[in-house]
Order: C-alpha cells, then structure tokens, then sequence
C-alpha cells in the first residue's frame, strides 16, 4: 500500500474523528436511514454515537502499523468494539 492510500485512511479517520467530537461536544447527532427517514439524537444518545465514531476511527489507522501486526490490531480493535457495544447489555 503506497503512502498516498495510508493517507486516505488517515483522512477517513480524520472525518469520523470530528463528526464524533461533534456528537460529543454539541450533544446532538443528525442522521439519516432508509428505512426512518432523518432523525436527531440528543443527550446520552449522541453522546454514546460521538464515543462510537471514535472507537470506528481507530480502524483505519491500522494501516499505518508493520505488516506483521496488522491482524494483531485488527483483532484488538474488534475485541474492543464488541465489548464497547455489548458488555452495557450484559452488565444490567
């Protein structure tokens, strides 16, 4: 992969990066689905959405890491999603 792919990646990254500080720092999240049409999170909820784009912003940046840790991070960074994501549920 060249440096200007690994660049993209970080601007991918950079993107969700501010759309999360955005959530988080605003308290509100506006989005868009199929299926509900535009919707808007307040509180808690765009608060939990902004944490949530900064754990998905980490992913893209495993391009950066040597070849032989790629999978290593990938699957620290699943684990860490899927805990992010499901111990709440577990846990009440």
């Amino acid at each position: 992969m060249t440096n200007k792919h690994k660049w993209l990646f970080a601007a991918i990254s950079l993107v969700l990066v501010f759309v999360g500080q955005l959530a988080i720092v605003t308290e509100t999240h506006t989005g868009s689905s199929k299926y509900t049409g535009i919707w808007t999170m307040v509180g808690d909820d765009a608060i939990w959405f902004g944490k949530t784009c900064l754990i998905l912003a980490v992913l893209p940046l495993i391009v950066w890491l040597p070849k032989s840790w790629v999978g290593y991070g990938v699957a620290a960074w699943w684990l860490g999603l899927m805990a992010w994501l499901f111990v709440p549920f577990v846990l009440r």
